[in-house]
């Protein structure tokens, strides 16, 4: 029996109403009708299964006033044999099993409370923990649109001795979560996917991916899905298994040229961010970013990062559908970072008795030193600023001169640095 709304006559006696045709429009509920509506305050929830003789051995439901939507197509509670299982459907075709007891299936689908509404349910969601205690034949047979279910791992299925057809003819069924209190009985019928263009015919497990892009690691067909979960039950979600895209037609496309620089090693994860890789289909030329593909090349242990130079790399892509394809990237060890000139004493001082005898002299003075990354022989062009060292006369005092020191390695990365400031002072004479 379905259990709906109940009505308490004057004389104490419960009357049920069946829900079974055409769509519900509910009244909203007060408080002030629980007598009439079995509506039970919070305050009130002392009453104990007695108090309700349908639902003798079933744990006390507080029922709180609501307000049924226009868009609820159906409701009720499935009494049969001691079950009590609150269900609704929605006219979006969304169907809600809450938490209850079931105690046995049925014999025929049209004794199933929902059947007149069977080709609307598009989705089920098992809201919550349902104990089936004996059988569930027959529970989700031929509903001939339903593409989800939601939670049926929330029903605890280890007291259940048959789930006769169960599932047969639910032909549109392409997603359900398990869990682990659920078992598959043998006579649960869960349909094998459609072998098509666009289907393999198979189950899979979402595992580390998505519903759309599934990552799991098994592929079944309904029966081995069913020994596969049964053996090891878990919380998993399963799919129809998608024909992978031809990609006869796809190519791959990375950047055809890469900087490195040089003396400064990088991983393979980190020079496969800088190729930039997607695929293309050739057909639309429709670009198709971060498709999932793997990257490699033999060629990359080879480079020397100490060395500057080009090398020709050869990628390979792979993608999950087996195709393979190649292209070759341009690989430039470049020296891009200048030298670095350091000078200790930027201000240098010769008496006129005691004059510099060549540039270089001035340099050491100076402390002049250079380095750089990667160049051991530097090329160093030092001059005086309007003048030359021949043009100096150094026997003449209070004079001062500029130099500039100017760096450039074999990559042709220059650096200047500041002017080196020489000053010439007149002899100084000591007196006794």
């Amino acid at each position: 029996m379905v259990a709906g709304t109940h009505i308490k006559n004057a004389v104490g006696l419960t009357l049920a109403i069946i829900l079974t045709f055409g769509t519900v429009h509910m009244p909203t509920f007060a408080y002030e009708d629980k007598y009439m509506y079995d509506i039970v305050k919070p305050e009130d929830a002392s009453q104990t299964c007695e108090d309700y003789p349908l639902y003798e051995a079933i744990e006390p439901i507080i029922y709180t006033a609501v307000s049924m939507a226009s868009d609820t197509l159906a409701f009720g509670t499935i009494t049969d044999n001691g079950s009590h299982l609150p269900w609704r459907i929605y006219d979006n075709g969304h169907m809600i099993i809450d938490s209850g007891i079931f105690t046995g299936g049925w014999i025929s689908p049209i004794n199933r409370p929902w059947d007149i509404h069977a080709g609307s349910i598009h989705e089920i969601t098992i809201a919550g923990v349902v104990i089936a205690t004996e059988d569930l034949s027959l529970l989700f047979f031929d509903l001939p649109n339903l593409r989800v279910i939601h939670g049926l791992g929330h029903i605890n299925t280890h007291s259940v001795t048959s789930m006769f057809d169960m599932f047969s003819f639910s032909n549109n069924l392409q997603e359900f979560t398990l869990g682990v209190n659920f078992l598959f009985a043998s006579d649960a019928n869960l349909p094998n996917p459609p072998r098509n263009e666009t289907y393999t015919g198979f189950w899979t497990n979402v595992g580390t991916g998505t519903v759309i892009n599934p990552q799991g690691t098994y592929i079944f067909t309904a029966d081995e899905l069913m020994a596969h979960h049964n053996a090891d039950p878990r919380i998993e979600t399963w799919v129809w298994q998608q024909v992978p895209p031809t990609l006869a037609n796809y190519q791959l496309r990375l950047v055809s040229e890469v900087n490195l620089q040089v003396n400064e090693p990088i991983t393979w994860a980190e020079f496969e961010l800088l190729l930039d890789a997607y695929t293309v289909n050739l057909d639309t030329g429709n670009s198709i970013v971060a498709t999932p593909l793997t990257l490699t090349s033999i060629d990359f242990e080879n480079l020397n990062f100490n060395q500057t130079g080009t090398l020709g790399l050869r990628i390979y892509a792979d993608w999950a559908t087996g195709q393979t394809d190649t292209q070759a990237v341009k690989v430039n060890i470049v020296d891009t970072i200048p030298p670095v000139i350091t000078i200790a004493e930027n201000r240098i001082i010769f008496c006129t008795n005691y004059p510099p005898t060549s540039l270089a002299e001035i340099i050491q003075a100076a402390n002049v030193n250079v380095v750089d990354n990667y160049d051991s022989i530097i090329e160093l062009r030092i001059a005086f600023v309007g003048t030359t060292f021949e043009e100096i006369n150094w026997v003449q005092g209070s004079m001062e001169y500029g130099i500039t020191v100017n760096a450039t390695d074999s990559s042709g990365n220059s650096v200047q640095t500041e002017v080196i400031i020489v000053a010439v002072v007149s002899q100084q004479t000591n007196t006794p």
